[in-house]
C-alpha cells in the first residue's frame, strides 16, 4: 500500500473525507497530470482546502505510523527468508508490537527488540540492515521485489572481519651476534672494532669486516 492509499484508507475511516470528495480529488489529480502537473491526492486535498492542517498533519503522523509497522513486518519477513533466524522466534518478537500499535501507542522497534532479547548481536543487526538497505537500492533500479535477490545465502551472517594481525617487528641488530661473526657455508664474516684519524686529527671509531 502506497502513500496516497494510506492517506485513502486513513481519510476514509476517521471520516475526516468522504468517498464522493476523494473520487472528485482524484479525478483533479489525474486531469492535472495530463496536463503535466504531478501531484500526490494530499497536495489536491490541501489545495481544495478539504483538510484544515491539524486534520491533515494527524492523518500525516499516522502514515507514518503505519509506514514504521510495515517496515519492520517487511524487516521481519526478510530476516526469516535469508535463514537469520527461525520463524517462531521472529513472531514471538512481532507479536510484542502488536498491542501497542493496535493502540495507537510507541512500539519497540523490531531491530531493538532482537539485541534487547539476545537473539541477535548489534554486529548481526547492522550487517542485516546493510544487506537489505543494498538489495532495496537494486530492486529499485532494476524493478525486482525488494529483498527477493537470490544472491544471498540462507545462512547466519557472519561479522565483519578482525583487524589483520600487525606486521611483526624487525629485530634488532644483536651486538653479540655481531661480535660473533656470521657463519656461511665456506665463509665467515667476523666484525671488529678499530679507530681511525680523519683529515682534521680527530678519532673516528669505525667496524672492519674479516672475511
Amino acid at each position: 500500500m502506497n502513500r496516497d492509499d494510506l492517506f485513502i484508507d486513513l481519510a476514509l475511516r476517521t471520516r475526516l473525507l468522504t468517498p464522493s470528495q476523494i473520487e472528485e480529488c482524484q479525478k483533479l489529480r489525474s486531469l492535472l497530470g495530463e496536463n503535466a502537473f504531478q501531484l500526490s491526492l494530499p497536495e489536491v486535498v490541501i489545495r481544495k482546502e478539504l483538510l484544515s492542517p491539524d486534520q491533515l498533519r494527524l492523518i500525516n503522523v499516522s502514515i507514518r505510523y503505519e509506514e514504521t509497522r510495515a517496515e519492520d513486518l517487511e524487516l521481519g519477513m526478510f530476516v526469516v527468508l535469508k535463514g537469520f533466524l527461525p520463524r517462531d522466534k521472529m513472531d514471538d518478537c512481532l507479536a510484542a508490537q502488536e498491542a501497542p500499535y493496535k493502540e495507537g501507542r510507541h512500539f519497540p522497534r523490531l531491530q531493538d527488540l532482537l539485541v534487547q532479547r539476545n537473539l541477535l548481536t548489534p554486529q548481526q543487526v547492522h550487517v542485516i540492515l546493510r544487506a537489505r538497505e543494498q538489495l532495496d537500492t537494486r530492486a529499485v533500479q532494476t524493478g525486482e521485489r525488494p529483498g527477493s535477490s537470490a544472491r544471498i545465502a540462507i545462512v547466519q551472517p557472519a561479522l565483519p572481519p578482525p583487524p589483520p594481525p600487525p606486521p611483526p617487528s624487525k629485530p634488532s641488530a644483536d651486538p653479540k651476534t655481531l661480535q660473533a661473526g656470521v657463519q656461511l657455508t665456506g665463509l665467515k664474516a667476523v666484525p671488529r672494532r678499530s679507530r681511525l684519524k680523519d683529515a682534521a686529527g680527530a678519532d673516528l671509531a669505525v667496524m672492519i669486516l674479516d672475511l
